[in-house]
């Protein structure tokens, strides 16, 4: 493992004449000049290129960031466009203050902090520095008792409370049963009222899983019958993909927008304030499933029979064959 100086990393910065191109070549001495608190110095040869910066585009390469410093010393035209505009606020909400000064991370603060999140991995992602002070003081216990054991898929589960704290009536996992091409192949999210479909494409759904070439192609061929269906059948389609929106704040965003569109095309209301979820709620996007346990279970005690429950609800029927949830019936 290389021990970089400062001179080393200067004489590293010397060879390229873009920032991209230093950290794509060399990312171990580009995070050097960082940690040595010598960027500027390291890149003054390289020209800053200017552009003219989307919001997209700004959330885009703001969530790649854990903090305001590591992307404003990275990509300041960015940064520099987007404090412009008045949306540092918007764009750097999924970031951490960077280092804090002693006692800043109180256990009050910390605990704070914790309550933002459903999973111990969605708050070791987000908010890494008050994560480590809970670990380091003993507070995990505390900090984390609010959050689920379950392994929480982050984007569904993002979508869930966006939708349910919009006041946003949707069906999960919705299946067309009219069209015997798709009747099979249940969509993410459906919004009934927006016409509006929206699926969300893990890492799977760009490498295969296990980065199995086969596995790969059969998804993606999946993915496309699905949207060519929904699109020839005249819905409105978003389709978030995991490896281009890697934040809450660029999930967000991209449902924010197509709800706004979708909701003039019908000529339908749609609140922009959020309100605080039930119990109920918040479990539910905690497990970042369609249903939770005591739903499926209220559901069965509807129904005499099996068949009669798959006929008259086959979501959370199937769901809870699919999730190995055995009601007595």
């Amino acid at each position: 493992m290389t021990v970089w100086s400062k001179d080393m990393v200067l004489a590293s910065a010397r060879k390229y004449t873009k920032r991209s191109e230093w950290k794509a070549n060399e990312s171990s001495a580009y995070k050097a000049a960082l940690r040595l608190d010598c960027m500027d110095e390291a890149t003054h040869h390289m020209p800053i290129i200017k552009r003219d910066w989307t919001d997209e585009e700004l959330l885009t390469s703001a969530a790649n960031y854990m903090t305001r410093g590591a992307w404003k010393t990275t990509e300041p035209s960015a940064y520099k466009t987007a404090r412009i505009r008045g949306l540092l606020e918007n764009v750097c909400s999924h970031m951490v203050e960077g280092k804090r000064v002693n006692g800043t991370w109180s256990e009050e603060n910390v605990l704070a902090s914790a309550k933002k999140f459903n999973s111990i991995a969605a708050w070791a992602a987000d908010e890494v520095s008050a994560y480590n002070v809970a670990k380091k003081n003993g507070w995990m216990v505390k900090a984390t008792e609010h959050m689920s054991t379950l392994a929480m898929p982050i984007g569904p589960s993002i979508i869930h409370k966006y939708l349910l704290s919009h006041n946003i009536e949707y069906v999960a996992e919705k299946r067309f049963k009219e069209d015997k091409e798709i009747a099979s192949k249940p969509f993410d999210f459906y919004i009934a009222t927006l016409n509006l479909i929206v699926e969300f494409h893990g890492k799977q759904h760009q490498r295969g899983w296990r980065d199995d070439e086969q596995s790969r192609k059969e998804i993606q061929e999946h993915d496309l019958q699905k949207k060519t269906w929904a699109l020839t059948n005249g819905y409105d389609f978003l389709e978030i993909k995991s490896w281009e929106s890697k934040s809450e704040v660029a999930i967000n965003e991209k449902l924010k927008v197509a709800i706004d569109c979708a909701a003039k095309k019908q000529d339908v209301e749609v609140s922009n304030v959020a309100r605080d979820l039930s119990k109920l709620e918040l479990k539910k996007i905690q497990s970042g499933f369609a249903f939770t346990d005591d739903e499926i279970f209220e559901e069965a005690k509807k129904h005499k029979t099996r068949a009669e429950w798959l006929k008259s609800s086959p979501n959370t029927y199937r769901f809870a064959l699919r999730h190995g949830i055995p009601p007595n019936q």
